[in-house]
């Protein structure tokens, strides 16, 4: 395992994570290693992702989940989130959740992980990359049920 790689994995070890909606990212980034549905395992296959199954001999297919590889990647990649996440004051927290959708105030740049859209001037607004948005609507998500 190559930590560096794991956590931040070229975009083609990623692109059919990326294609799937977001619904269906927030449940694998919630929990990688989950048992998947067998519509999200036609999903992920059909994007190029894998999924596989591990049981002893003579007993029935366990339940398919990613591979060890793409789970670990995800896991690298939420665990460094999880860490920035903790890090943050809970207004800063909440101003990420609620702009979560669009564009975010220059003031939460200094905070930002990941900012995609390069500033034309100083007080540019700007947009977390794809992977921090999903991990915030996981986190609204996870808040919303609490």
């Amino acid at each position: 395992m190559n930590e560096d790689t794991d956590l931040d994995p070229s975009p083609a070890q990623l692109a059919w994570f990326f294609a799937l909606d977001l619904d269906e990212q927030v449940q694998l980034i919630a929990d990688p290693e989950m048992a998947l549905p067998l519509t999200l395992v036609k999903r992920i296959t059909t994007l190029g992702g894998t999924a596989s199954t591990a049981y002893w001999v003579g007993q029935p297919p366990g339940p398919l989940r990613l591979t060890p590889h793409h789970a670990r990647l995800l896991n690298r990649r939420r665990q460094h989130l999880l860490e920035w996440w903790s890090g943050l004051p809970a207004a800063v927290q909440q101003k990420f959740l609620d702009n979560r959708h669009g564009e975010m105030q220059c003031d939460l740049r200094g905070f930002a992980l990941e900012a995609v859209t390069t500033p034309t001037e100083p007080s540019s607004m700007f947009s977390v990359g794809p992977f921090s948005r999903i991990f915030l609507e996981w986190r609204a998500t996870t808040a919303e049920n609490a």
